[in-house]
């Protein structure tokens, strides 16, 4: 503010008239006083500046931001179903939003690829008896020199070759979910089983009976409810004030007063096309109707904390610095400067402990700024 501006306001507030003086004239004892950083009034010229005083008070400085997200689930809670080997879909009952154990039978599929494997492996271990026998044999004709070692060394590769040729077979029997030692000639089946590998509820169904499923294709979509995370977007700006640990809530936008807390789990390092950083968020007691994808908002406590504070409008800027009026006493103000911190709720908190236990003018200090700066000094 230039001089002009304070002389108006201190002619509006400080210099009101008490008494019935002629125009144009002012009391002698109506003028303020002003030496240096120090400001001395009457009582009238106090009721008029509307001057309050208080010392500086414990505040609980709660400062909030708004955001929005999804609930979301981590790679490990959002596991894709697919059928190792091809098939026709014999059948399954699984409908979407439906819960399923780990271990569940989910579906059956049916094809003769299936039959083929199992006859590979019988085949495999059949051939493994007489190459085992005449691998042994060679080895005693060896040793009694009455055959030669290369003969020997033939049908020991041949007893090599069909012991991998097995233990494959075996685990591509176990990737299908048939156990190996379960396979006979008398228990040859031409349909398999596929299981849930997590408990949860399924969110997507991808096939119908009679389909053929390739190996590569997805057929449900399982997801972990335990394993839920809130995903919310923050601006650029805001990003450095959140932390691992931090509290919040946040709500589903059509069911507004279910509030879900949560706490800050990780940070993201990158941010995205519109200058936002993503947040990923724990609940700490999920309900099972909150779905992935569905649309969040979200409230953060970015500045919760006590701490000795005073009304905002009782600090005055002036010429890039901070200030306070300190009562001397109920006449005397002391313009003084002070380090402030974080302001919420319409009061800002104070650095300076010299202040602490001074009363303060927690009102009408831009009107004693105005005087001090628009007036003479004596």
């Amino acid at each position: 503010m230039n001089k002009f501006i304070y002389t108006a306001l201190l002619l509006c507030t400080i210099f009101a008239c008490k008494s019935k003086a002629k125009e144009g004239e002012i009391a002698a004892e109506e003028k303020i006083r002003i030496h240096g950083d120090t400001i001395i009034l009457n009582k009238e010229q106090i009721r008029n500046a509307d001057i309050q005083l208080s010392f500086p008070g414990e505040q609980n400085l709660r400062q909030t931001l708004q955001a929005s997200g999804l609930v979301d689930v981590p790679p490990q809670s959002l596991v894709s179903v697919s059928a190792p080997m091809g098939g026709y879909l014999k059948s399954t009952r699984l409908m979407q939003g439906m819960r399923v154990a780990r271990g569940q039978v989910i579906a059956v599929l049916e094809d003769p690829s299936y039959v083929q494997l199992q006859e590979d492996y019988l085949s495999a271990r059949a051939k493994m008896q007489y190459a085992k026998a005449d691998m042994e044999r060679q080895k005693d004709l060896r040793e009694s020199n009455a055959t030669s070692t290369k003969s020997y060394q033939l049908a020991l590769s041949e007893y090599n070759q069909l012991q991998v040729q097995i233990q494959s077979l075996a685990e591509k029997l176990r990737i299908i979910n048939i156990r190996p030692e379960s396979v006979s000639l008398n228990n040859i089946t031409r349909r398999v089983n596929i299981y849930a590998p997590i408990s949860g509820f399924v969110s997507k169904v991808n096939v119908n009976i009679g389909k053929y499923v390739n190996a590569s294709e997805v057929m449900f979509e399982l997801t972990d409810p335990n394993d839920l995370h809130a995903a919310i977007n923050i601006f650029e700006k805001d990003i450095m004030r959140f932390k691992p640990g931090m509290k919040g809530t946040v709500w589903v936008s059509n069911d507004p007063d279910k509030k879900y807390p949560v706490s800050v789990l990780l940070v993201s390092k990158n941010l995205n096309d519109n200058r936002s950083a993503v947040v990923y968020c724990q609940f700490l007691n999920a309900s099972q109707n909150l779905i992935p994808g569905m649309f969040l908002n979200a409230e953060f406590d970015v500045l919760n904390y006590q701490s000795k504070a005073v009304p905002e409008h009782a600090v005055v800027h002036f010429e890039g610095n901070d200030y306070v009026f300190v009562a001397n006493n109920d006449s005397t103000f002391v313009m003084t400067g002070v380090q402030t911190g974080a302001a919420a709720d319409g009061f800002v908190s104070l650095k300076t402990d010299s202040l602490f236990n001074k009363r303060i003018v927690i009102n009408g200090a831009f009107n004693l700024l105005g005087a001090m700066k628009g007036g003479e000094e004596e």
